[in-house]
């Protein structure tokens, strides 16, 4: 672990590693719980990547910005580059990527991407900022990907032993159908009775659930057989995606706050006019955070 970032307080311990400024571990001290999923690739081998500076896939891995076409991975490149350590304390780290001559090979504008971890108490705040360090306007996107370990939240619990609950209770929300990694354009009104979504194998037998319209910026993940939960607050974000995979115990959940979506399986027109697109002016940054709230 020496390669990783150690953040630790009197009741979190928390490992980042500085390639793709990746969570590699949410260590509950009181129970000694590991409660991040551990990327077990039977399953999904990543534990809590960054997305950006796009979120999904485009058709063919490519786009277009002003007539040149450019390569862009699933989830965008942020997660395979090295981030420089900039700060960092016991309880706190602050981690920067910044354009480069290879970023621009992919993506071709001039930006800073800054991620600060910081734990208090039982929670873990996650921030992050994006500068636009040149002069043109910078199109972009930004998302979470942290995957909970549901047998580490509760010892022996499994995917229908949880309920989602979000605030306020009235909450309700629009779901955007995915498939094969794409929206398909087909959109269906989601209700939330009692602002609560019980985790089934059925709600994921058509893909992942995301969610656009959702009239609540928290959520819990409560366990109907155990003590333990995981509450996440995601102010300011438009999309909420909910993923899981392997049969038949599923014995992760993702829980992704997005500022941005997968594109349709359509050739793309031009960056700016993508769905879910962040237009950032020269010199100008936007930030955001989430939070992460153990019991």
């Amino acid at each position: 672990t020496e390669k990783y970032i150690r953040l630790e307080n009197d009741r979190l311990s928390a490992l980042v590693d500085p390639m793709g400024a990746q969570l590699q571990s949410l260590l509950d001290k009181q129970t000694g719980r590991e409660l991040l999923w551990q990327g077990n690739p039977k399953y999904w081998p990543g534990k809590a990547p960054i997305l950006f500076p796009v979120i999904g896939g485009m058709k063919d891995d490519v786009y277009t910005y002003e007539g040149i076409q450019y390569p862009m991975p699933r989830h965008g490149f942020a997660q395979s580059r090295m981030f420089a350590v900039e700060t960092l304390g016991p309880e706190a780290a602050c981690f920067t990527l910044s354009s480069d001559t290879e970023t621009k090979q992919f993506y071709p504008f001039d930006f800073r991407l800054t991620l600060i971890f910081r734990l208090d108490g039982s929670t873990l705040e996650l921030q992050v900022s994006i500068h636009n360090t040149g002069e043109q306007p910078l199109f972009t996107s930004f998302g979470w990907h942290p995957g909970f370990m549901l047998d580490g939240i509760n010892t022996g619990s499994v995917l229908k032993d949880y309920t989602l609950g979000f605030g306020p209770a009235t909450a309700a929300a629009t779901r955007i159908e995915i498939q094969n990694g794409f929206r398909s354009g087909r959109k269906e009104a989601f209700p939330l009775p009692g602002g609560e979504l019980p985790l089934t194998d059925a709600l994921f037998s058509k893909g992942p659930v995301v969610l656009e319209d959702l009239d609540a910026d928290t959520v819990e993940l409560r366990c109907d057989t155990g003590a333990h939960g995981i509450r996440m607050s995601f102010p300011g974000f438009p999309y909420l995606g909910l993923w899981t995979a392997g049969e038949p115990d599923k014995p992760f959940l993702c829980i992704e706050p997005w500022q941005g979506i997968t594109d349709m399986d359509l050739p793309q027109e031009d960056l700016p006019a993508k769905t879910g697109i962040m237009a950032i002016a020269a010199s100008q940054e936007i930030r955001s955070s989430i939070t992460v709230n153990v019991w």
